[in-house]
């Protein structure tokens, strides 16, 4: 039999050492190899780079229980895209997944257990499955990045209590359930948590704030239930900046506790699509950082209140799909942010430790930067009333308005036109009268 036929080798379970040579081109150029196991040996090192170019056939590669170092090659899944079982456990490798394993669309069983030196787990690829409890004995690990996959099961399998390097963890998007594990709160040095988009239910326990480094929190997208607890639990999370808890405590009442403070360095608060009930709560006043306030497609009731434009740093406010009443009040017209078009810093570059992502009509829009968020008012679909007051020409930073839905009357103010800086505008549905301005044909979005 020639070497160029050999679709199988399997030296298993045997004491051989040194280094895993390059397979001979005899064995590679033709390409027949489906299955290597050289796993339960000696070998030590690097594993080899350029076999895995030629090997379009291989289905499955052992090399578990060896002494490997280094990283994965990144050309094992370019040239290897059949890959259904990748078992690489109990060696010594270090660095990142390469993201070329994502080209592996056939691989089925990944077994990564006992690397202890790898740092940052990136896998993006639709794979499903249960996360392996071995995940816990990756001990160096400060990344793990499995968004928009198919993971399920319950993450309590895995003890995140061993993960003490762990600054990041993002698990958007997949298919996850059960209750929040205590043992990520051991994660002590976590600075951005992203759990959105699962099936998580529950409370958020206390232990959360344990995470006095947390900066960035992502909830939104669950079942999770009790709002007055959670925002008692996070205000002990003293440098949280990002807070995005929307889709969650659905129907609950708008918690009015005046005692809900400690949360100075927030500047980005997403509450949206909660039904919560309720007024705007007093509470929120007190959070002097506040950039962005998302409270669209709940069930609060009564006016804007007086404290809003005391928010100095707030250029973002969409209190959309509620039913709330009253004229838009004047305070909204004197928000510093929103009056002077200068240009400013809005955000440190490092705010988001994570891109925010949102569902816009007609794309899924990705901020990594806060200064990136467009400076705009949204008002729609309330039940606001009288006259778009003459001083909304003040807002000269607004890139958008949005008065839709509600029951405003009386003609467009010509004031409307000195907002040069609209991509946005959106005045229908409402009692409006009398002729369009002409000047608003000046606003360049409409050229």
């Amino acid at each position: 039999m020639s070497s160029s036929s050999i679709i199988s080798i399997d030296v298993s379970f045997n004491r051989l050492n040194g280094t895993l040579q390059e397979l001979p081109s005899s064995i590679t150029t033709d390409r027949p190899l489906q299955v290597l196991n050289v796993s339960s040996n000696q070998f030590s090192l690097e594993l080899p780079s350029a076999t895995w170019k030629m090997m379009k056939n291989l289905i499955a590669f052992n090399a578990s229980n060896n002494g490997f170092t280094g990283h994965i090659p990144s050309s094992l899944c370019l040239g290897s895209p059949s890959l259904a079982l990748l078992d690489l456990c109990h060696n010594q490798l270090s660095g990142d997944i390469p993201n070329t394993l994502g080209n592996c669309s056939k691989l089925k069983v990944l077994k990564a257990g006992q690397l202890r030196r790898l740092e940052k787990l990136h896998l993006g690829n639709n794979m499903s499955g249960e996360l392996p409890s071995t995940l816990g004995n990756c001990t160096n690990l400060k990344t793990i990045d499995l968004k928009i996959n198919n993971f399920s099961g319950d993450l309590s399998k895995v003890n995140f209590a061993t993960l003490q390097n762990l600054r990041s963890i993002d698990l958007m998007m997949n298919r996850l359930g059960g209750i929040v594990p205590e043992s990520i709160y051991s994660c002590s040095m976590l600075t951005a948590l992203r759990l959105s988009g699962n099936h998580f239910h529950g409370e958020i326990s206390p232990r959360i704030g344990n995470l006095k480094h947390l900066s960035f929190l992502s909830l939104g997208s669950n079942s999770f239930t009790n709002i007055m607890k959670a925002l008692h639990a996070l205000k002990s999370c003293g440098n949280i900046s990002t807070l995005l808890i929307g889709r969650n405590f659905m129907n609950e009442a708008m918690p009015q506790d005046e005692t809900i403070d400690g949360f100075q360095n927030l500047q980005f608060l997403v509450m949206h699509h909660c039904s919560l009930t309720g007024r705007i709560p007093t509470w929120l006043s007190t959070f002097t950082s506040l950039k962005v306030l998302l409270l669209s497609s709940n069930q609060l009731t009564g006016p804007i209140p007086s404290w809003i434009n005391s928010l100095n740093h707030l250029f973002g406010l969409d209190v959309s799909n509620n039913s709330l009443i009253g004229k838009i009040p004047m305070i909204l017209m004197e928000m510093p942010m929103l009056t002077s078009d200068k240009p400013a810093i809005y955000f440190d570059p490092s705010l988001l430790d994570l891109p925010i992502y949102v569902d816009d009509a007609n794309a899924k829009l990705q901020y990594r930067m806060g200064s990136a968020w467009p400076k705009g008012l949204n008002l729609g679909k309330n039940k606001f009333t009288g006259m778009i007051p003459q001083e909304i020409g003040h807002l000269e930073a607004l890139t958008y308005l949005n008065l839709s839905f509600n029951n405003f009357y009386g003609e467009i103010p010509q004031s409307i036109c000195k907002l040069t800086n609209l991509q946005g505008l959106d005045l229908s549905n409402n009692h409006l009268t009398g002729a369009v301005p002409v000047p608003l044909e000046n606003l360049h979005f409409l050229s």
